[in-house]
């Protein structure tokens, strides 16, 4: 593909993607929810979409201007609706694994059967309300982020399409990886956090690469994502969810787009992520040019309702919101990065620069009333 070409870069946050893309030499047109500073910067063309939902996000995609042929790369958002995706297809090449993979692993009643297929393990699941729900996790079906899950003994109305799992209570990491439509290339093994799981908020927090979970667990996470890999066809860069119970791996989810892991291999990979995902969707794996070190991300989610102001955002803050940008409690307002050698050091500068962040964010929303 010619690096001066436009691309087309959706999700519910694509200022990942298009800055990798961007660094790339792309043209980059994206379409999120927010439409972030650092977003705006990397794009060619930045459009915040008014409806929050996946058919919002592909109607605004298909009322830009844009070259004919297209190519095109989905993130997160289209979990609950993968359906919705098959409307760009007339825009170009999709980069990714097709809309159809989506669909069949959204769908819980096919997906656990092709990982019993397959011989992966996964936790207990049942499409009933356990008699007795201590224990188990209610799941709406297409979630991501730990957005959809919540325990089963707090379960309230819901019509969406869920289902029950049983509670693993070890540590949960990812396995982010290339894949070709046949092979693998494994980027590495990360540590994942959630906001507050004792308290049943699941939602992602926070992750750490390079993490060592010994060479038994390795071997079968690498196992589960072949598996996949040969069984869907699965092409350009994945993650696996996965929780340990002993010595064994349970899969938890298989994330079939550019996870958010992708960015921690950002500097080690040759061209950047988004080009190693364009590679391997074209049927050639990048491997790391070097292991580096420690890399980390965490979420900063607002503790009220709250506008912020003019923020002097640090060079390791990303998805900055615009000034006046008002953020219901709970909502993200951006995101930390770290560096070091290891992940307790990763972690800490985390959670000073967390601080950091919420006290400027409060003196702009100071500033600002």
């Amino acid at each position: 593909m010619n690096r001066a070409e436009s691309l087309l870069i959706v999700g519910n946050s694509v200022r990942y993607l298009a800055q990798s893309a961007s660094r790339g030499g792309y043209a980059v047109t994206g379409v999120d929810l927010f439409s972030d500073e650092d977003t705006q910067a990397a794009c060619h063309t930045a459009v915040k979409t008014v409806r929050q939902d996946a058919e919002g996000l592909v109607d605004v995609c298909l009322g830009q201007d844009m070259v004919a042929n297209t190519a095109w790369i989905y993130g997160a958002g289209f979990e609950a609706e993968p359906e919705r995706l098959q409307q760009l297809e007339s825009l170009g090449r999709c980069l990714g694994n097709s809309p159809r993979t989506l669909m069949l692993l959204s769908q819980p009643a096919s997906f656990f059967p092709l990982l019993d297929d397959l011989a992966i393990s996964y936790p207990r699941v049942s499409f009933r309300r356990p008699r007795k729900p201590c224990g188990w996790l209610r799941k709406v079906a297409g979630s991501y982020g730990g957005l959809g899950v919540r325990y089963a003994q707090t379960d309230a109305p819901d019509n969406r399409v869920h289902y029950f799992q049983r509670l693993i209570p070890g540590p949960v990491c990812s396995l982010t990886f290339l894949a070709d439509g046949s092979e693998i290339e494994v980027l590495g093994i990360n540590e994942l956090h959630a906001v507050d799981p004792g308290l049943g908020d699941f939602r992602f927090s926070g992750v750490y690469s390079r993490f060592n979970p010994g060479d038994g667990h390795r071997r079968q996470m690498i196992d589960m994502a072949r598996k996949l890999t040969g069984s869907l066809q699965l092409r350009g860069a994945n993650g696996i969810d996965c929780v340990f119970e002993g010595d064994q791996v349970l899969l938890l989810e298989l994330n079939a787009r550019p996870p958010a892991t992708l960015e921690l291999y950002e500097q080690a990979l040759p061209d950047g992520g988004v080009a190693a995902h364009i590679a391997a969707c074209n049927g050639t794996l990048s491997e790391l040019s070097l292991e580096g070190q420690a890399q980390g991300y965490r979420v900063y989610y607002a503790e009220q309702d709250q506008r912020v102001g003019r923020v002097s955002w640090p060079d390791w803050c990303s998805d900055r919101p615009p000034a006046g940008t008002y953020c219901l409690k709970g909502a993200p307002v951006c995101g930390l990065h770290a560096t070091g050698n290891s992940s307790i050091e990763v972690a800490g500068l985390l959670q000073e620069r967390l601080e950091q962040i919420r006290s400027l964010v409060a003196l702009s929303n100071q500033e600002a009333a």
